[in-house]
């Protein structure tokens, strides 16, 4: 989880003028081993994701996932290379399905974003 900014966007944090402001501002240099005080870093949620796509891969049927963005965004970096460093190459928006592939070993591979869910 995101520990004690839970609850908290990274503007929200990057806006606020408190400790939790400068705190978060110092961390996002960190990119995937930004570490939320008391709770897991991206990387951390990558770790935690891939049993889960390795068993997804073996599988080999469709699967639907739903959850938070800041598990999309380990999910988008896994599948992208990116560090979680600076803005994401993409715009990952709000309200949208984002699609993803998974090899024979769970590696994953981004297929399309911001899939919108209604018309």
């Amino acid at each position: 989880d995101w520990g004690a900014w839970e609850g908290r966007g990274p503007a929200d944090l990057r806006a606020d003028p408190g400790p939790d402001g400068a705190a978060f501002r110092a961390a996002e240099a960190r990119g995937l081993d930004l570490r939320p005080p008391g709770g897991e870093s991206p990387r951390d949620v990558q770790a935690r994701l891939r049993p889960w796509l390795r068993a997804l891969a073996r599988a080999g049927t469709p699967s639907l996932g739903i959850t938070h963005k800041g598990v999309i965004r380990a999910l988008y970096a896994l599948a992208t290379g990116w560090d979680m460093t600076g803005d994401p190459p993409h715009k990952l928006r709000d309200a949208c399905a984002h699609r993803f592939a998974l090899a024979g070993d769970g590696a994953l591979r981004l297929v399309a974003l911001n899939l919108p869910l209604a018309p």
